[in-house]
């Protein structure tokens, strides 16, 4: 075990890779790798309100696009029909 007091630490980057360079030759396998994934900040609370309103604007556009193309097809459906009409009484 590596013990090392605060007072014998005078500048940290030498300290740091003298305990780097005893942990290789200790577990030279590990080879000073963390294979911990770096944790995302966490997100604001005003960031979600946002996120989450960009979101619900886009379902209701989408929506609205939905009813508009539904619209249109009954528009032609019935054109259509009316067509057919006007052919069968001529």
């Amino acid at each position: 075990m590596v013990r090392v007091r605060l007072a014998d630490v005078e500048n940290r980057a030498d300290t740091a890779e003298f305990l780097k360079s005893q942990l290789r030759l200790r577990h030279p396998e590990s080879a000073f790798t963390p294979d911990v994934e770096p944790v995302a900040p966490k997100e604001s609370r005003a960031a979600r309100m946002a996120r989450e309103r960009k979101a619900a604007e886009a379902m209701r556009a989408m929506a609205i696009e939905q009813a508009e193309e539904q619209r249109l097809n009954i528009v032609t459906t019935n054109n259509n029909i009316l067509t057919l009409l006007l052919l069968a009484n001529t």
